[in-house]
């Protein structure tokens, strides 16, 4: 039987954390994309959070927009320039679940996905 190492689950809330999830998406190459948002209609959904997984046990949340939570939340404005140069890295592996609805949200938020 196959052991799965722990799952390392980090909620992004400082510009410092960002980076280093760049970074960890820049080494392993390769990431899942998801997002969460408060319509199933992609033309008027507000994105809420992204979510993204470097490896099978590595994951990160970085919320956005949720109107109930009192703890920090990064400006879409910085996380949008932090992380929108390696969305658009073409050398990179992107994988998602419901692709082309994440792609028209993240696209309409202005995030150009280039893999």
């Amino acid at each position: 039987m196959q052991v799965r190492p722990p799952s390392q689950r980090t909620i992004v809330r400082t510009v410092e954390q960002l980076k280093h999830l760049v970074e960890r998406m820049r080494e392993t190459g390769r990431y899942a994309v998801d997002v969460e948002t408060d319509s199933t209609d992609p033309l008027a959904a507000r994105l809420v959070g992204i979510a993204i997984g470097v490896s099978p046990s590595e994951g990160y949340y970085i919320p956005l927009a949720h109107r109930d939570d009192p703890r920090p939340q990064l400006d879409e404005d910085v996380t949008r320039d932090i992380l929108g140069p390696v969305l658009a890295d073409p050398s990179l592996e992107a994988y998602a679940h419901h692709g082309k609805y994440d792609l028209a949200v993240l696209q309409r938020h202005g995030y150009e996905v280039g893999n």
